[in-house]
């Protein structure tokens, strides 16, 4: 399923894959995953909509038609009801976060050398200084 999250699925289609009848596979869907066998799809739809919307490379609009959605308007609702925002809010806040955080850079530990002559017999007090 993941891997064509593109495609059209039916809870028929997926109960025949597993061998199982519709019921009973929703029924074992469910308490594997926590969701119905088609609100998990959705769930991944918009988590591989995430992904792609922040590559950059494709509009909205495209997104959807590229994860099975009917149109724009279908993605967006269900993109707001999964994760509480719009596509494009989505996109503002990933760039307002890039915006603001600063990337800062662990500092190099150098090796203390005076620690390790001062306590060369006692091995778990070499410290390291930054």
């Amino acid at each position: 399923m993941e891997a064509n999250l593109g495609e059209r699925f039916s809870l028929e289609m997926l109960a025949e894959a597993a061998g199982m009848s519709r019921f009973h596979f929703a029924r074992v869907f469910r308490i594997a995953t926590g969701y119905s066998p088609m609100e998990f799809l959705m769930r991944q739809r918009v988590a591989r909509g995430k992904d792609i919307l922040l590559q950059g490379d494709m509009s909205i609009c495209d997104v959807a038609a590229l994860l099975g959605f009917c149109d724009q308007s279908h993605f967006t609702r269900t993109f707001r009801r999964v994760t509480g925002m719009s596509p494009r809010e989505y996109l503002r806040k990933c760039a307002d976060a890039r915006r603001h955080s600063t990337y800062v850079q662990e500092p190099r530990r150098t090796f203390n050398h005076d620690a390790v002559h001062a306590r060369s017999h006692d091995v778990t007090s070499v410290e390291c200084a930054y």
